[in-house]
């Protein structure tokens, strides 16, 4: 099997090929430089905004803690998603794609319902509530929504 206009299909791995070309070893050193660099940084800035006494330890915290996301994002950065062993050609085009984008979609009047109910409560009743709280409650609720309304179009359809 041939793709139309890029020659012959390449073979698909657990993990996927470098974009650039190269073999496993290649990918994962690239993800690995990517990573370090990324966590680097992230760490960098921890233990400049910690206080003096603890910039050393606060740096290997944020590096250790950041490593795994910072890899991660070198890896989607990198791999060839066609050379995926099970990944789909065209995920946007897929049943689970669909059901995404309905969820998305349905989820959005929810969210401007509850800020507008909320911000008219806030401002009836005088509450004072932390601007952060008010947006990391939102954030969970946006994300629950959308996950309820996936499940629900999953197990109507599936």
């Amino acid at each position: 099997m041939t793709r139309p206009m890029d020659g012959p299909m390449p073979r698909r791995t657990r993990w996927g090929r470098a974009r650039h070309g190269g073999g496993t070893a290649t990918l994962w050193l690239g993800v690995g430089s990517i990573g370090l660099a990324l966590a680097a940084g992230l760490g960098g800035v921890l233990a400049w905004t910690s206080d003096p006494g603890v910039r050393g330890v606060a740096f290997v915290v944020g590096v250790v803690v950041t490593l795994p996301v910072a890899c991660a994002i070198g890896w989607v950065l990198l791999v060839d998603r066609g050379t995926i062993s099970g990944a789909v050609e065209r995920p946007d085009e897929s049943i689970e794609g669909v059901w995404y984008e309905r969820a998305a979609s349905g989820a959005l009047p929810d969210v401007f319902m509850t800020a507008g109910l909320g911000g008219a409560a806030l401002a009836i009743t005088g509450w004072e509530v932390p601007a952060g709280a008010v947006l990391i409650a939102l954030a969970v609720l946006i994300a629950a929504d959308v996950a309820v309304r996936y499940l629900v179009q999953r197990r109507a359809e599936a």
